[in-house]
């Protein structure tokens, strides 16, 4: 995000319980310098295995992220999550 690869957007957003919020994600600028989403999968892998910045390994980044998502799709309840205090209600 600090090189400005992601830009937020608030978009409306469903949630479980049949409500609508408004809610920040995050979308990668296509046309960004540093976007390369049409990399072969074997480089693509490479990059992920061996790329390193300012903020950390990239591999490290995948892995958290992984962790992140079975957590919440396996033993985070939506309406007790931490998330929710990212959720901006109207």
């Amino acid at each position: 995000m600090l090189a400005g690869v992601y830009q937020p957007r608030w978009v409306p957003t469903r949630l479980r319980d049949g409500r609508t919020v408004t809610a920040v994600t995050f979308v990668v600028d296509t046309a960004h310098c540093q976007y390369c989403g049409d990399l072969p999968m074997e480089r693509a892998a490479h990059h992920i295995a061996f790329a390193e910045g300012r903020r950390g390994a990239c591999r490290d980044y995948l892995a958290n992220t992984a962790a992140m998502r079975a957590l919440w799709a396996s033993t985070i309840p939506t309406s007790k999550s931490w998330c929710n205090a990212l959720v901006h209600s109207g």
